[in-house]
């Protein structure tokens, strides 16, 4: 992944995606895209069942209900998105939906939603920084239990780290962390 050849495959994308390809592939005893295309579906179809189940939580409204699980089919199942991005959406989507549930108190909602966030992190870097921003926003909101509820996030923590710690081994960088930061900052308020 380090070779200089590779710099256009973004060797410093984590691994999640490629890891579920290959598992797919050695379960089946082959390479078909037909398999690995029903990955999509399936995890689309889970996190709109459970923003679905939220909004249920959430409202009396059938119609509002409906509309807030529609909104992420374009998200989660279109065809024309790349590899990683329907499951960014489906995990992250469906890590904050927890959160909110747990912060209305349900038990067990935060430590799920921080797996989720940590799938998240495990398929594009920004799945990494939805994490650090889910974490500066427990801290930032939630000043009544603000220590146990980022304690809570240590799955996300656990399933990033390896990723992380590899990138840094083999000084992978990636395209969020690569040069100077004022330069980098610079250049995405210009653009």
């Amino acid at each position: 992944l380090a070779a200089a050849g590779n710099d256009y495959a973004h060797p410093d994308y984590p691994l999640l995606v490629p890891q579920v390809f290959s598992w797919v592939s050695l379960i089946t005893g082959e390479w078909s895209e037909a398999s690995l295309g029903l990955l999509y579906p399936m995890v689309g179809l889970a996190a709109i069942l459970l923003v679905r189940s939220s909004l249920r939580h959430e409202t009396s409204s059938a119609v509002l209900t409906s509309i807030g699980s529609l909104i992420l089919l374009p998200l989660t199942l279109s065809p024309w998105i790349g590899l990683a991005e329907g499951p960014l959406v489906a995990y992250g989507s469906g890590a904050l939906v927890l959160f909110h549930r747990g912060l209305a108190g349900y038990t067990g909602s935060m430590r799920a939603g921080a797996v989720l966030l940590g799938l998240a992190a495990s398929v594009k870097n920004e799945g990494l920084s939805l994490a650090i921003a889910v974490a500066i926003a427990v801290v930032v909101f939630d000043s009544t239990q603000r220590w146990i509820q980022l304690r809570s996030l240590w799955p996300a923590a656990v399933i990033s780290a390896p990723w992380i710690v590899l990138r840094e081994i083999h000084g992978l960088q990636t395209d969020l962390t690569e040069g100077a930061a004022g330069v980098r900052l610079l250049n995405r308020l210009t653009d």
